[in-house]
């Protein structure tokens, strides 16, 4: 709509100062000798005797303007149309990580099912339907890294594809696809492993240590939270207000201006991570 009135503020200015430039300059031809009468009835002829001539200057300043217009438009759509994909990406990230994040809450591990799974079992006898829960668990956990994973090697490729677009963001993109998401995948394997080779090596899943269990999860799905929640929406926030909050004439809060924080926390900025203590 702005755009809009500008540009029909910008075609009546063009139309007025041609107007205005020819006037002047038939004036300015007027011989010395003429007598006021002829002065004053060529300044009366002039509408009717150059009015061709303004209407196609003023026509052509207005095309000029028009295409500077459209230039302008056609870039704002086609960032509107950036953010849009990357966003739905995102989405499609969100929606993957919340499921991998249910299963690595440490309430999600399936001991107490485990537990009640089989009653008759005598003592030092494996509890085989134990274990294929356990190995369900496992499976769902390998699922969801797998697609989680998959999305956000997506959102990286049109990230990488559009980040020409964002060069304030340079190094921001690369902490956290390059540095960040890379390391929270090496960690999620790495803990899969962990977690497979219980049953691997010992199958009386009783004597495993069920509390460095849960807080090895803890501290994996806190990891997890951190950068692909955290460090995802820092990115996106900045993504939004370089790339359409001059277009919107808005910005997106960072979390810095969030009240329910922790007294510490760290955030994704364009200069990296940065640590941030809320003042008491």
């Amino acid at each position: 709509m702005k755009n809009l009135k500008n540009k029909k503020i910008s075609s009546r200015v063009g139309f007025i100062v041609i107007f205005l430039i020819s006037f002047f300059f038939s004036i300015f031809t007027i011989r010395a000798c003429d007598s006021f009468e002829i002065i004053s009835k060529r300044i009366l002829e002039f509408p009717n005797r150059y009015y061709g001539l303004v209407t196609i200057l003023g026509w052509f300043f207005i095309f000029l303007l028009n295409s500077e217009q459209q230039k302008k438009q056609l870039q704002n759509n086609a960032k509107m149309k950036v953010y849009e994909e990357i966003y739905n990406l995102k989405k499609e990230l969100d929606n993957v990580g919340q499921k991998l994040d249910l299963l690595l809450n440490p309430f999600c591990i399936p001991f107490l099912e485990m537990k009640y799974s089989d009653t008759s079992i005598r003592p030092n006898q494996i509890n085989l339907k134990a274990l294929e829960i356990w190995r369900k668990y496992l499976g769902d956990l390998s699922e969801k890294t797998y697609l989680f994973v998959g999305a956000y090697l997506k959102l990286w490729i049109h990230f990488k594809m559009w980040i020409s677009a964002m060069p304030e963001l340079s190094e921001m993109y690369k902490e956290f696809f390059e540095v960040q998401l890379q390391k929270l995948t090496k960690n999620l394997n790495e803990h899969h492993k962990y977690l497979q080779d219980l049953s691997i090596k010992n199958l009386y899943w009783e004597t495993w240590n069920q509390e460095e269990i849960r807080e090895k999860s803890r501290k994996l799905a806190e990891e997890f939270n951190q950068i692909a929640v955290g460090y995802l929406d820092d990115l996106m926030v900045e993504m939004h207000n370089c790339l359409i909050g001059p277009i919107l004439e808005s910005k997106i809060m960072h979390r810095t201006d969030f009240k329910n924080l922790p007294e510490r926390y760290k955030i994704l900025t364009k200069d990296g991570i940065k640590e941030i203590k809320k003042e008491k």
